[in-house]
Order: C-alpha cells, then structure tokens, then sequence
C-alpha cells in the first residue's frame, strides 16, 4: 500500500486515484537528524510521513530550540508552501528514521484546483494547525513551568483522551521553553502522584481528572517550582 493512502487529505480518493497520485509522489528514506528544509533551503515540496516522527522548530535569538510541533505517520507537513507562504525561519528534521513520500508543490496545487473534495482536506488542516499553534502560543505564556508541562500533556492526548504521549524529557522542555532537568523534575513528582507513568520515550496519561484540576487551579504545591524564574 502506498503511503498517500494513509494520509488523511486523500482519504476520501479512491484506490485508483490513489495508484495514480503515487506515480508523482515518490518515496524517500531519511535518517534521524536528516534536516528535510530549513530558511535557507526553501521547500518545494510537500512531505508525507510514512513511517517515523519529524520535528518542526525555530531557534530564539539566543540560539535555544524551540519545537512547535512533533508529527507522527499519517501526517503531511509543509502544506504553507502550497499557499505561497514562507515557513518564517522553520526547521524540518527527521526524529527517526523516516519513509516519507513526496510530492511537487506545483502537482498538489493543480490537484486542490481540480479535486474540491482533497482541498475541503487541506483547508481544514490548516484550521486544525492554527488551533494548534495559538493553543501552544497560550501554554508558553503560564507562568510556572510545571503548569505549562501539565497543560501541553494534556494538549497532546486531547485532554486524556489518548492515553499515550511518544515525547522524550528533552522534546517536551524544547516544547515548554524549560530546561530539561526543570521537565524530569515535573515528570517525577507527577509520577508520584500517580498521574502519569514514563517509559522510555513515552508517557502514559493514568489520571487526566488530576492533570486537569492542577492546570484549572494554575497550583502546583511543591515550593521548589515556584521560586522558580525559568520561563
């Protein structure tokens, strides 16, 4: 099966249209850290992930990562170019090692102009991506770091609807705008608590009820977190 059918803006071709969409959209192996576009490689495409994780990121002006997004298989990225927008100074790097397919930006732009059915997709990508980042926008200005971890876990499972976050200590501090040691911390005393559990690589939402009363009450009643400045 090839990778476009498991992207959700082609969900409702069907399998021969499909087969006829792959011809233009080979796939492409990458390795973990490969950078798929930068401000000085602008895109010209737009990537479908098959298999693997990507991170999309912008650095501050003092050179910290800052993450805005982690995308799993299934997920398209680099739809802004479709618009004719620049990526304003946006990072791509491959987490894993990915198969991604690939399809010229100019193809998808004829496809949307002749399929009402993939840019009904699209659009409501881009509404879905712009709630996302005012959501992410909104948690970076709480105060205390431990509120901002608690709020993004529960963005990333749909306020406990997914119980199952695949995110590292030192992806959700890049997502926080913390330090990697502040997040551990946060994740221990949650852990504790036993709102949580944390393997490797994944966290696992056991007590959504007690994430949520935490972030309402914007209270975390460990005194070490809040003589904290770190933002």
């Amino acid at each position: 099966m090839h990778c476009l059918s498991a992207v959700d803006i082609f969900q409702d071709l069907s399998p021969a249209e499909i087969l006829e969409l792959s011809s233009r959209a080979p796939i492409r192996k990458v390795e973990a850290k490969a950078l798929l576009y930068s401000p000085e490689r602008p895109l010209e495409v737009l990537f479908m992930i098959n298999e693997g994780r990507v991170q999309i990121y912008s650095l501050s002006l003092d050179g910290r990562m800052i993450t805005h997004a982690i995308l799993e298989a299934g997920t398209l990225f680099g739809e802004m170019a479709l618009m004719g927008q620049s990526l304003h100074g946006s990072y791509a790097q491959a987490l894993d090692p990915c198969t991604l397919c690939v399809m010229n930006v100019a193809d998808v732009r004829t496809l949307l102009l002749n399929d009402t059915r993939v840019a009904q997709r699209v659009l409501e990508i881009l509404g879905k991506r712009l709630l996302d980042v005012e959501r992410r926008i909104s948690i970076l200005t709480l105060k205390l770091v431990p509120i901002r971890v608690i709020s993004l876990l529960l963005h990333l499972s749909e306020n406990g609807l997914s119980s199952e976050i695949r995110c590292t200590h030192e992806e959700l501090a890049s997502m926080v705008g913390a330090n990697r040691e502040t997040v551990t911390r946060v994740l221990n005393e949650l852990r504790a608590r036993d709102a949580i559990e944390v393997h490797r690589g994944r966290i696992t939402i056991l007590d959504p009820q007690q994430l949520l009363s935490i972030e309402q009450s914007e209270q975390f009643d460990d005194n070490s977190f809040h003589s904290s400045k770190e933002r």
